[in-house]
């Protein structure tokens, strides 16, 4: 996938869930929330024994053949903040799709 801006992104998570783009799950967590259950995002954390280091995980649904897609980000010391973004990318790739 290529580097997509934020406003792209949120415009093809948007389209993915059949909402309007007066939200932003970039920066509220309950916009987030909404878009990964309505979507049927899984999440995962893996952290690496600190306080701020890890990653997170989103899943897209499993496609007919078995295969979902992982969106990947760091935690970097903002665990809302990146698992609002792998969110987000995963919605987006959901939305590119239809």
């Amino acid at each position: 996938m290529e580097t997509k801006t934020d406003r792209e992104l949120l415009e093809l998570a948007a389209k993915a869930a059949g909402l309007e783009i007066a939200w932003n799950p970039l920066t509220d967590d309950s916009d987030a929330f909404r878009l990964a259950v309505k979507l049927k995002i899984d999440i995962h954390h893996e952290y690496n024994g600190t306080d701020s280091g890890g990653i997170v995980e989103a899943f897209t649904p499993e496609a007919e053949d078995g295969s979902c897609l992982c969106m990947t980000e760091e935690t970097e010391g903002d665990q809302f903040a990146a698992t609002r973004r792998a969110i987000v990318r995963a919605a987006a790739r959901i939305g590119e799709s239809k």
